[in-house]
């Protein structure tokens, strides 16, 4: 079986490279965008099985990402990251056809938090 590929969209550089360490631990293959312009990119030039995306980055935000790859790519599995706990900010929720993430992780969590979301998220992907 193919390892999952997992794409990391955070504009934190720390956030990143420490998710992409603990990844890559945890035996996912891995790549990442500081943004959600280059990480539109790098999905669409990947096979990548789960995205993990920050929700307020520049060029575009996370509630931005989620849209456009959910209306191309509808099966997508999409884990929001957000500083805001388990409850995103009405502007987010006030999107056409509302926020599309599959799960939300607050910040700041913990591995176990990180490891149960991404495990719970792809389960649907795993039983196909």
């Amino acid at each position: 079986m193919d390892r999952i590929k997992i794409l990391i969209i955070d504009d934190d550089v720390n956030i990143r490279k420490t998710l992409k360490k603990l990844l890559l631990v945890s035996g996912y293959d891995v790549c990442e965008a500081q943004n959600g312009k280059v990480g539109l990119d790098l999905f669409r030039e990947n096979n990548v099985d789960l995205v993990i995306t920050d929700m307020l980055m520049p060029e575009k935000s996370g509630a931005e990402v989620i849209m456009e790859l959910k209306t191309e790519y509808p099966d997508v599995k999409i884990i929001a990251m957000s500083g805001y706990g388990d409850e995103l900010p009405d502007e987010f929720m006030d999107l056409p056809e509302g926020l599309n993430a599959d799960s939300i992780l607050p910040k700041p969590f913990r591995l176990h938090e990180l490891q149960s979301t991404i495990k719970n998220t792809l389960l649907t992907y795993e039983e196909v």
